[in-house]
């Protein structure tokens, strides 16, 4: 600076007393409207807040800081012209202290909150007197910083311990036994600097008041640190309308104007609640804004006061009213004033705590309600008071009172980061809006979606929110107890964000003050910072809403590791891939496929136009892994009050799928989907190209997604979809995070429509078809549909249960190899699809026996023994093998599927059954030859309860004769011995030792075999 320290001017030693002159008229500050107010005599004793020092002729004292050549910091002073920019370098608090024996006076600074030093701290340049206690006459504090002078802070106190209009010289203290020759000045040049001259009788400086200033909301927002809240609070009160997180909305006169010509006045209106698309404005500029938004209103119906309070205007209560049902012109009864939403807001920065402080009045005048009796209503001008009624400190709207500053602005309650953590896991949270648009985000929960194969923040009602899954579920993964930060993490994607969240009244309800996407803020690429912002100044939007401003409450979770996602049986799991737009929505589409073995050069299988006939579905086996895939995510919890990491603690786990096609006429590598395109490809063993994810949704659909190799990726989550041109299913980017709208057809899995099985327990049974005749054998054991014969029992077959304990038992369907098969006979002709056998016979260049003229494999009845339910025994190319369901290390071959069959009603309305094998296709009839086919060529069948090929005739074993009747076995002859009664699978039912010539057993209904001690068994038909 040109004069800083700059021209020394000797002059003679002037007592302290003369230095304190009222005669500069020069040092009078005149007003300076919205800065400062003209100076006055100021009692030293009770001074009090901040000053501006200076005058209006050569300028003021500006602070700056300033560090020596050791790094250490200091406070110095600068000339400016009029306080301008940053008000608070220009203000100084002015305390008294004692300095050795004497009592001096020192500057404090506003803006750095340190006293004030008369030097640079840069090199020492400074000249002792003779006796080394200061600067002596002809020195001058230069640019230099002398360790002797680290107590240049001090100046003398004015005489009568005044500050007075006139103005005053500011001598520096040194502690010598000597004043000072020297004094402090600003001006003397048109540059408007400080210097410490010599004294010389010019200008004096003087002390103003900061004048008091009108915040507007812009205002507000500058001094709460740019938060796009703010809160008040006064001291006392813990519950109050202006402690909540507030939105500040300035509007200008003639600006907003209802339907009828009226305009709502100027002021500073408080939102409690906004639109998102205001969240980052200063002020509403229409009418449409204005009525979306809640403000904080004078209650014109309610004093919290005595009946004369209220006819007086005084202690009038605050309220929340919609901005749609202010009125803007005369109001009566319970209507509300827009006017009474109006305030002016005022601050002085004098005060002691700084610029925090304020006062609030209306600003034209609030309408009320003076007489509860009356509907008229009154006008008067108010400001808001805090005042104890009925012992509690209370804050209140009075006509005429006299406004003080009794407002604090304030950040807002902030929520400290270590008081949402979990002392003994992970801190899992659903998030629920309570502020906000109805219909975008106001009563729904965070989740998340995907737009543009990007992953984004969603907010979802709870028709389609589950919010015991990850995908709406968030753990706090990391916080910063410096900045109260805390980040959340999307438990399923990963997807995350920061935010700073302000505490309300109401326990685990908050504000929420800001939110970036976490790890954006660093951006090197400044606009890709902004995109990835959370709040409305940035293009990374939470899908048409934001997040900022909004109220929310933090729900503890319930975790569960596989939530969300199908944990289906290890057994077979078959099913139909269908397309519907609601669960039970009687229109839906089937995926279809084709099977062509005769394709070059192998077999294939094709998808085909999707059908709405599930006879002509195409049945798919869902395949599980047996291990599931983890997906892990950091968190931070309470230890000891400190935060500390678990690395990876908190964990979701998926099983994944092959989804195999089923068609018992595919003999070799089975046909499995491609995850990347849907096609059909044999393969072996399949592998991660066709592995999926079924992840289930709310309204009973799933998402079958294609299984992600290194997590989850919005680019690369693909699901499977419907797509009305190709009428097909295809797989689509995205998919599986879209909410889907009530017209789009949505993916189910849904098991086959059968009807009820026949009861799962042995029996013989003859069986008819509806189209008559009934199923029987040909000369060459064939299976064929013949009429009834005399020799019923030809049209008799045994039922053997293979699995009945399962939701749909399948049976052994055989007869007896010759007609006097007793009933404990296990080898017998059983039903066989002969699908293997025609295989093998084709390498052959004969006569295939076990293919029917068309092409088609026979149903043939085969020689074999029924070693237990999961064994058969019989021979193949001439050598005798065990069948299995599939193939051991011991020779036991594969294939017992083809000897089972289901036996279950075509329509539980009727009383037909259909025969369905173990691999999925149906018994049908062709020229009454029996094959395998589609399910809508299914041969229906009568069955009918029939006698043993053996019946219960009346068995002579020399003098015992058995017999039978209703619930019932009756022997005769057998006194002494024992009798011994099975099932027909062996197990023992009863036995006993006859102690009369003619014993009644009782055994339940159906077939058993009765054994006598040293007699041949029998078999008995028991009622």
């Amino acid at each position: 600076m040109n004069k800083m320290f700059s021209t020394l001017m000797t002059m003679g030693l002037l007592m302290v007393g003369a230095l304190f002159s009222n005669a500069q008229a020069t040092a009078v500050i005149t007003e300076k409207s919205g800065v400062y107010g003209a100076s006055a005599d100021v009692e030293v004793k009770d001074l009090s807040g901040y000053y501006f020092i200076g005058n209006t002729t050569d300028g003021f004292l500006e602070a700056t800081e300033v560090t020596n050549d050791k790094g250490t910091k200091y406070t110095t002073v600068v000339g400016a012209e009029e306080p301008t920019g940053d008000l608070n370098k220009f203000l100084f608090k002015v305390e008294v202290a004692t300095l050795g024996s004497v009592k001096k006076f020192q500057l404090r600074s506003k803006s750095t909150g340190n006293l004030v030093t008369l030097s640079t701290g840069k090199t020492a340049q400074a000249d002792l007197d003779a006796d080394g206690t200061g600067p002596g006459a002809a020195a001058v504090l230069s640019d230099g910083f002398d360790s002797d002078l680290l107590l240049i802070n001090a100046f003398n106190l004015p005489e009568n311990d005044k500050f007075v209009e006139g103005g005053v010289k500011f001598i520096p203290y040194h502690g010598g036994a000597k004043p000072c020759t020297q004094e402090l000045k600003v001006g003397g040049s048109t540059d408007y600097e400080f210097s410490v001259e010599a004294a010389n009788g010019g200008s004096s400086l003087a002390l103003a008041a900061p004048a008091e200033m009108t915040k507007k909301a812009a205002d507000l927002y500058t001094l709460n640190d740019n938060r796009n809240t703010l809160s008040f609070g006064v001291k006392d009160i813990t519950s109050s309308l202006f402690g909540k997180s507030l939105k500040a909305f300035e509007v200008t006169v003639s600006t907003i104007q209802d339907e009828k010509g009226n305009y709502a006045p100027a002021g500073t209106y408080f939102a409690t609640n906004y639109p998102e698309e205001l969240a980052a404005n200063k002020a509403i500029t229409t009418l449409d804004e204005f009525q979306a938004c809640d403000f904080i209103v004078v209650d014109p119906n309610t004093s919290l006061g005595t009946t004369d309070d209220r006819k007086a205007g005084k202690y009038m209560a605050f309220k929340e009213v919609a901005g749609a049902d202010l009125v803007f012109g005369d109001t009566k009864g319970a209507e509300v004033a827009v006017k009474n939403a109006a305030f002016t807001v005022k601050t002085n920065m004098n005060q002691e705590n700084g610029e925090g402080v304020y006062k609030f009045s209306i600003s034209a005048t609030f309408s009320f309600q003076p007489d509860a009796d009356k509907t008229d209503h009154a006008d008067a001008t108010g400001v808001i008071t805090s005042d104890k009624l009925d012992g509690a400190q209370t804050l209140t709207i009075t006509k005429g009172a006299k406004a003080s500053y009794i407002f604090l602005l304030s950040s807002g309650p902030v929520a400290k980061p270590i008081n949402l953590l979990s002392k003994t896991g992970a801190s899992v949270y659903n998030v629920l809006f309570l502020s906000g648009k109805t219909d975008v985000e106001k009563g729904k929960y965070l989740g998340v979606g995907i737009t543009n194969s990007a992953f984004e923040f969603v907010a979802q009602g709870t028709a389609v929110t589950d919010l015991g899954t990850p995908q709406y579920q968030f753990v706090i993964s990391a916080v910063d107890t410096e900045k109260n930060e805390i980040t959340f993490t999307n438990r399923e994607t990963k997807e995350a964000f920061t935010c700073v969240l302000d505490t309300t009244t109401t326990a685990g309800v908050y504000t929420i003050v800001s939110a970036k996407k976490a790890g954006a803020g660093t951006a090197a690429d400044p606009a890709a910072a902004k995109a990835a912002n959370l709040g409305t100044d940035g293009a990374y939007t939470f899908a048409s809403f934001s997040m900022v401003g909004k109220t929310i409450q933090l729900i503890p979770a319930t975790v569960d590791m596989c939530a969300g996602f199908s944990v289906r049986g290890t057994g077979i799991d078959q099913t139909f891939i269908t397309f519907a737009k609601d669960e039970n929505n009687a229109d839906r589409l089937y995926v279809k496929a084709k099977y062509n073995a005769s394709a070059m050069p192998s077999a294939t299988v094709t998808q085909e136009d999707a059908t709405d006939k599930e006879s002509e579905a195409a049945l798919f086996e869902l395949v599980r892994s047996e291990k599931p895939v983890y997906v892990r995510s950091n968190y931070v919890y309470n230890l000891n009050d400190a935060v500390s990491t678990k690395t990876g603690g908190d964990t979701i786990a998926y099983y994944t799928y092959y989804i195999k096609y089923v068609n018992p006429d595919i003999t070799g590598d089975q046909f499995y989907v491609k995850n990347n395109n849907l096609t059909l490809e044999a393969k072996a063993t399949p592998d991660n190209s066709h592995a999926f994810i079924l992840k289930e949704n709310r309204d009973g659909s799933v998402s079958i997604i294609a299984a992600p190799t290194t997590g989850f990726m919005a680019s690369t989550m693909k699901s499977v979809s419907y797509d009305d041109g190709t009428k097909k299913a295809i797989i689509s980017a995205g998919a599986p995070y879209k909410n889907a709208a009530a017209n789009d057809l949505k993916v189910f899995l849904v098991k086959e429509e059968l009807g009820a099985s026949l009861k799962a327990t042995p029996a013989h049974v003859a069986l008819e078809a509806t189209t008559g005749g009934f199923i029987s054998l040909s000369e060459k054991n064939e299976g064929i549909v013949a009429i009834k014969t005399a020799v019923s029992e030809d049209l008799t077959f045994w039922l053997d249960t293979a699995d009945s304990k399962a939701t749909l038992p399948a049976f052994y369907i055989s007869k007896g190899i010759s007609k006097v098969t007793k009933a404990a006979d296990t080898d017998r002709l059983f039903m066989y699809y002969a699908t293997d056998s025609a295989t093998y016979y084709e390498k052959a260049d004969t006569k295939n026996p076990y293919k029917w003229s068309n092409g088609d494999a026979k149903i043939i009845f085969k020689a074999a023994t029924l070693a237990n339910a999961d064994t058969l025994v019989t021979t193949a190319n001439g050598k005798t093998i065990n069948v299995a369901v599939a193939a051991d290390v011991n020779g036991t071959q594969a294939g017992l599927n083809n000897f089972r069959f289901q036996i279950f009603k075509a329509d539980d309305a009727e009383d037909a059954y259909v025969v369905r094998n173990a691999g999925g296709k149906y018994l049908v009839s062709i020229a009454n030859q029996l094959m395998l086919g589609d399910k809508k060529d299914a041969l229906q069948l009568f069955v009918e309860e029939g006698q043993s090929p053996v019946d219960n005739e009346a068995v002579n074993a020399s003098s015992i004769s058995i017999g039978a009747t209703n619930g019932a076995v009756i022997i005769k002859g057998a006194e002494g011995k024992t009798v011994t009664v099975s099932n027909v699978l062996g197990q023992t039912i009863a036995s006993t030792v006859i102690t009369s010539s003619e014993a009644t057993i009782s055994v339940p209904a159906g077939v058993v075999i009765v054994a006598v001690e040293g007699e041949a068994a029998v078999k008995a038909i028991v009622k």
